[in-house]
């Protein structure tokens, strides 16, 4: 039987929560796989999802799944895709790609890995080898997908026309 359970929490600048969700497989050979809701606060549908599928959790399931319902809470709670300090999350992780950019829609703050909830990821990237991450946006029905990952991509197109 697979229990759901928060296996790391962080505070947001607001003293939001913001929760690592861990539901481990039976099964012997199994991949890790994170799912992300909520990097931009006018995102919920993330958040949305995320909950459905946990409150309708499969038993039996294959893989190890870890789930972070909602990764900006602050944003989300104004509607707003920026968090509290006014920094795109997806723009804040240190990347070989990242730059400062004075466009405030698209802030990456003043240095990579400076927000809370970035160090909350990191963290959780360093702690567990995933072998896919998928961090769900909206409104648009598309799916972008970087690395070895053109068959995850694949089905998520065929799941969601």
């Amino acid at each position: 039987m697979t229990v759901l359970k928060v296996i790391k929490t962080a505070k947001t600048i607001q003293g939001n929560e913001i929760q690592l969700i861990e539901a481990k497989s039976d099964a012997v050979s199994v991949k890790n796989i994170l799912i992300i809701g909520v990097f931009h606060g006018e995102e919920p549908q993330g958040k949305f999802l995320i909950e459905k599928y946990i409150k309708e959790f499969p038993q039996n399931i294959k893989n190890n799944l870890y789930f972070i319902p909602c990764l900006n809470p602050d944003g989300m709670a104004v509607n707003k895709r920026q968090n509290a300090s006014g920094i795109d999350l997806n723009r804040n992780f240190p990347t070989r790609n990242w730059r400062k950019t004075e466009n405030p829609e698209y802030f990456g703050g003043a240095m990579a890995g400076s927000e809370i909830e970035t160090k909350f990821v990191i963290e959780i990237l360093n702690d567990i080898k995933f072998d896919l991450i998928l961090s769900i946006h909206a409104p648009f029905k598309i799916v972008n997908y970087d690395g070895p990952a053109e068959t995850a991509a694949k089905k998520i197109s065929e799941l969601i026309g």
